[in-house]
């Protein structure tokens, strides 16, 4: 007599809801990815902006002259803070301007590519949040022109989770 092999119906049945309930525990975690991308996204942005920001300094500082008003970053040229411009000081002179109008001439020329963002004016400082963002109030990057200083909204990653949706 030959002898039965394989699994029983009962046995199949079981390890099917054993599998629906792994999958059902595993299901949010992936469906936060969405604003953990973005806050990850911004943080990219901010370590660039900061990077850009003190190379646009360094050119400017080793062109030795206080007066320049803008360095060269491969053929493009990045306004910064001159020692003439009103209300400069000794700290932020040398540092991309903020975006002055749409194209602008600052700190945004100096980044590759901000096509996965929108931008905003605020105070002549500029704001980029990710496409997509319905709170763009809560999770930004912030480049203050006046200072050279760049801020990222929220601060941390797990206010992240809630903000950046």
């Amino acid at each position: 007599m030959k002898t039965q092999s394989g699994f029983t119906l009962i046995e199949m049945v079981a390890v099917i809801i054993i599998l629906a309930i792994m999958a059902a525990t595993a299901l949010p975690k992936f469906t936060n990815l969405t604003s953990e991308a973005r806050y990850a996204s911004l943080s990219g942005l901010s370590g660039g902006l900061r990077s850009a920001a003190v190379l646009a300094r360094a050119k400017w500082t080793a062109a030795q002259s206080a007066n320049l008003d803008s360095v060269n970053f491969n053929g493009t040229y990045v306004s910064v803070i001159a020692a003439a411009t009103p209300g400069s000081s000794v700290n932020n002179m040398g540092y991309p301007q903020g975006q002055t109008a749409a194209g602008g001439t600052g700190i945004e020329l100096a980044m590759d590519s901000l096509s996965t963002y929108t931008s905003g004016l605020d105070n002549g400082d500029v704001a980029w949040w990710p496409n997509g963002v319905t709170t763009s109030s809560l999770c930004y990057v912030k480049y203050q022109s006046s200072t050279g200083v760049v801020t990222t909204t929220p601060a941390t990653a797990d206010l992240a989770m809630t903000n950046c949706v």
